[in-house]
């Protein structure tokens, strides 16, 4: 597996892991018909416009697999919460394919995404997750 920085020539595999990870991971916390009415096609076009338009020190990186292909990506950049600090950045999106999950992909995304924060200037960061009512 390697992580790297997404291109636009990644939206398709973007669009589909963020959709099947959303039905995977929400079920039972995010209405069903919500979940069954995403699509990997629409959010792929949402991921070009995303990489199209995103500037240092926002980004989002990939993990590839060899066989499998993108399998997990993280989006990071500057805090955009009223009450955010100087210095503070944020993970706006950590995803890992569910066949993945408990392989230590997850891990290895966030390690990378807390030395992209650093590397850019970041001293702290946030990271927003859903409140489970399960």
């Amino acid at each position: 597996m390697v992580i790297r920085p997404a291109t636009v020539a990644d939206a398709e595999g973007l669009g589909l892991v963020h959709v099947r990870t959303w039905q995977a991971a929400y079920r039972g916390q995010v209405p069903q018909e919500h979940l069954d009415a995403m699509d990997p096609v629409a959010r792929a076009a949402k991921w070009v416009d995303i990489l199209r338009t995103s500037e240092p020190p926002a980004g989002t990186s990939v993990a590839v697999h060899e066989v499998d292909g993108i399998i997990g990506f993280t989006s990071v950049g500057p805090a955009t919460d009223d009450d955010a600090g100087p210095g503070q950045g944020a993970v706006y999106a950590i995803y890992v394919a569910a066949a993945q999950w408990g392989r230590g992909v997850g891990r290895q995304l966030m390690d990378d995404a807390v030395g992209r924060l650093r590397t850019a200037g970041f001293t702290w960061a946030t990271l927003w997750v859903l409140e489970s009512i399960a």
